[in-house]
């Protein structure tokens, strides 16, 4: 859609990997004062809290891909969709 390539490799590692580390601990954040112990809660917190870092990486890197570019977003459908669901995905990430 935008036909250039992604603004950086080294970002969307880092944004992979820290969601594939952080979020399946944080399933337990919904059981909070709940039976499970209370250091598992907590780690879920914590976790939760550090998504705030792949879901930055991803975004950013998202928009910086688009820079100077942003003309596509009214010629090219995909583009459209690109930045709704990123738009999208920020915001669900806010809950």
């Amino acid at each position: 859609a935008v036909r250039a390539p992604i603004y950086s490799h080294k970002l969307s590692l880092l944004g992979f990997w820290t969601l594939a580390f952080f979020y399946p601990g944080t399933g337990a954040h919904h059981y909070i004062f709940s039976a499970i112990p209370y250091w598992v809660q907590s780690v879920a917190i914590v976790l939760s809290i550090l998504l705030f870092i792949p879901v930055w990486a991803v975004v950013y890197n998202i928009f910086a891909t688009m820079k100077g570019r942003w003309h596509l977003l009214i010629e090219s459908p995909a583009v459209k969709f690109l930045m709704l669901g990123t738009l999208f995905y920020l915001t669900t990430c806010f809950q």
